[in-house]
């Protein structure tokens, strides 16, 4: 007998509820490419479920749209009753709507692709994860910029040569991981 939709998401979200209370660690696979080259399609990653301890530049993932998503932080906001996120996969054009942090499941640990296991939680990679989330957030602030800027000059109007160089500036970020992602991996550090 199938399962309704309805059900499903309760089911879902009941258990996302024990994980988080039992302050354990699980594995979740991954699907998708917006991480890209941190994470790719059918890795899975070890999340902590404590979210007290999220900072710039660390991969969660976060309870959205009716779906679990692995985005990197790159930029805290203090609301007025908790925390927001600003999330953005690496390999994305743009951010995600602001992630408030009751709808974050945790912190991603490590990352575990074929036989390897990458540990996300020490100081190099910590280190890492936050010059992308801060290359990020310049990246969005200058995109803001230009946008403004563009409508002033040229209009509201759709334009293929500044959307080129728009997207061209997103991309920034994901393309300075992969070099350094490559470095490392030729270094097997």
């Amino acid at each position: 007998m199938p399962i309704e939709p309805a059900h499903l998401q309760s089911a879902l979200e009941a258990a996302i509820q024990l994980w988080k209370e039992q302050d354990k660690r699980h594995w979740i696979a991954i699907t998708g490419n917006s991480m890209l080259p941190l994470l790719r399609d059918g890795d899975h990653v070890l999340v902590a479920h404590d979210d007290a301890h999220i900072q710039v530049g660390d991969v969660i993932v976060f309870w959205q749209s009716k779906q679990l998503i692995v985005h990197r932080v790159i930029h805290i906001e203090r609301m007025p009753t908790q925390l927001g996120f600003l999330t953005k996969g690496d390999n994305a054009v743009f951010c995600d709507p602001l992630v408030r942090a009751d709808q974050v499941i945790g912190r991603v640990l490590a990352v575990r692709r074929d036989q390897q296991e990458i540990s996300l939680d020490t100081r190099e990679w910590r280190a890492l994860g936050y010059i992308i989330a801060r290359i990020a957030w310049l990246v969005q602030v200058v995109l803001v910029i230009g946008e403004k800027l563009k409508q002033r000059v040229v209009g509201s109007q759709p334009n293929r040569q500044t959307a080129r160089l728009r997207q061209t500036i997103a991309w920034i970020p994901s393309r300075v991981l992969h070099f350094i992602i490559r470095l490392i991996e030729r270094r097997k550090i």
